[in-house]
């Protein structure tokens, strides 16, 4: 990954650019409402339309080429995670099953001597 840390600038353009994605956010948003009469399928599409012209907006600024490259450096090391079997994840499931069994038993056992001893205290 990398480990170089770097403060974003905020230059005019890269303001402009945050401005715009928001308004074009806000625009989807307030249209949705607006046009309420339209069928739900036009409604969505247009404020989906609208947040991925903003999302691609924001990708334009400095902060979203910084999220952009930590998203990817973050892909490529999920794809080096090595994953568990079928039988090793059915295996495990089983262990933790059987503990929590385990340790539920011991629990109420434990739950039942305290109200005997309680019951011997208290004479009820």
């Amino acid at each position: 990954m990398n480990t170089n840390v770097t403060v974003p600038q905020n230059t005019r353009s890269d303001v402009m650019k945050w401005t715009l994605a928001i308004v074009l956010l806000t625009a989807g948003m307030i249209g949705f409402y607006y046009f309420a009469d339209y069928h739900i399928i036009v409604r969505v599409g247009g404020l989906v339309l609208l947040a991925l012209i903003a999302t691609y907006v924001a990708t334009k600024t400095t902060l979203g080429q910084q999220t952009l490259g930590f998203l990817h450096e973050s892909h490529i090391e999920v794809r080096k995670v090595v994953w568990p079997t079928l039988e090793d994840t059915i295996q495990t499931t089983g262990i933790v099953a059987l503990v929590v069994v385990i340790v539920a038993i011991f629990v109420w056992l434990i739950d039942i001597s305290l109200m005997q001893l309680m019951r011997l205290v208290t004479g009820a």
